[in-house]
């Protein structure tokens, strides 16, 4: 076992925490960086099999300390639902991710959260600061004849959307905790990043972010009071289901019927609502999924003819068209366990964090992805941390306290 002067590491959380380093630098750097403009193929493949081997290899080491029960050979399932869709796509990334979802349910989240948080912020400030020394390109587009900095990414926004997920890491590890100097200093850096991309969605959520965070986080007001009239508790179970039928539904209305309203509705989310309509009647939708090459913005600066454009940002509708309609029941049906779960337990922050989520996913595709969404970890890992007993050790101490319990019944009796 390593160990530093204040924390012990076991094997397996070593092996956790470098796949998901790998996992993060990948995506950040390699994929959505200006860094990784020239990167070949190859390289993005060495950094998926090192993911795969390396959770591969932690699974061989939990077998033997895992009691197979209903629950786990439920989450067990699910997993390799998610598994067999990546491999039949061929999307190793895909692959990536849902292993790294699967083996973090004996790994300490608060840890996971630290490890990506750190890792994030110094990538983003690396990057950042890259593009400013003019180390690497800032691309630059103008709307209404104002200036966007994509700040040394390739997507004007992803910046700001990074940092909402540094922000949410640093308020669900401090909560309380968070004095207001701190609070300040964030929302001043929001300011900072949006007066370069001027990406009004982004800002939108940080503000509400912050704003949730201070009512009722820091001053303590009573979230979920409303659990008592039951209405927290009928928007825990309706909230995702209702907003990926609304989704589905206000696609194929805009695709067949042009409603007025729909179309200004679209133009609003630019082309959210139209786009994926489009797609499902030229690729159809199918129950595990469908393989067709995505054109999105970097295509379209490559020459791409704009009537090509593909790219579905919607959370939802991307799940169900690209993945199958299986696996977005699945992952919908989760995060609707886990609000519950929050609702019950009375977790402020996770309720917020929950509906920030839901609220991203109607205009960003972030539901499964783990570098702008690292709590999508702990909603499918919750499955098997909420199962009573998963390890093998405390199932036997638990067997033998009841065998204790039992002798000393007789011995009354």
């Amino acid at each position: 076992m390593w160990q530093s002067n204040r924390v012990k590491y076991t094997l397996k959380e070593l092996l956790y925490y470098t796949a998901l380093i790998i996992f993060i630098f990948r995506y950040v750097v390699l994929f959505y960086s200006q860094y990784g403009a020239n990167v070949p193929n190859i390289v993005h493949n060495m950094c998926y099999m090192m993911v795969i081997s390396l959770m591969l290899i932690k699974g061989v080491l939990n077998i033997g300390t895992t009691v197979i029960d209903k629950k786990v050979l439920l989450y067990l399932l699910v997993c390799f639902i998610g598994f067999f869709v990546g491999m039949q796509l061929f999307e190793l990334n895909f692959v990536g991710a849902v292993l790294l979802m699967i083996f973090a349910y004996d790994i300490d989240y608060g840890r996971i959260v630290k490890v990506a948080c750190v890792e994030l912020s110094l990538l983003l400030i690396f990057i950042i600061c890259s593009c400013r020394l003019n180390v690497i390109e800032d691309i630059i587009r103008y709307k209404n004849g104002h200036p966007r900095h994509g700040l040394g990414f390739i997507y004007i926004g992803a910046a700001g959307a990074f940092y909402l997920q540094i922000v949410l890491m640093i308020m669900f590890i401090k909560r309380k905790n968070m004095n207001w100097l701190t609070c300040a200093l964030l929302y001043l850096i929001e300011l900072v990043i949006y007066h370069f991309d001027k990406f009004v969605g982004n800002f939108l959520l940080s503000s509400i972010l912050f704003f949730s965070f201070v009512i009722f986080i820091k001053l303590d007001w009573d979230l979920l009071e409303g659990i008592k009239k039951g209405f927290w508790k009928y928007l825990s179970v309706l909230a995702y289901p209702v907003t990926f039928a609304c989704s589905v539904l206000l696609s194929v209305l805009h695709y067949q019927k042009r409603y007025d309203w729909l179309v200004d509705l679209d133009k609003i989310l630019n082309g959210r609502v139209s786009i994926p309509g489009k797609v499902m009647e030229k690729y159809g939708v199918y129950f595990w999924g469908n393989n067709f090459e995505t054109i999105g913005l970097i295509a379209m600066d490559n020459g791409a003819d704009i009537i090509d454009y593909n790219y579905i940002d919607n959370a939802f509708l991307n799940l169900m068209i690209r993945y199958g309609i299986v696996l977005a029941v699945i992952v919908c049906g989760m995060y609707t366990l886990f609000f519950i779960y929050s609702v019950n337990i009375k977790d402020k922050m996770n309720v917020i964090w929950i509906m920030l989520i839901l609220a991203q996913s109607i205009v960003y595709s972030y539901l499964v992805n783990i570098p702008n969404n690292i709590f999508v970890i702990l909603v499918v890992s919750s499955l098997m941390r909420t199962t009573r007993g998963y390890k093998l050790e405390n199932y036997r101490k638990r067997r033998k306290i009841n065998r204790c319990r039992k002798w000393k019944i007789r011995n009354i009796i």
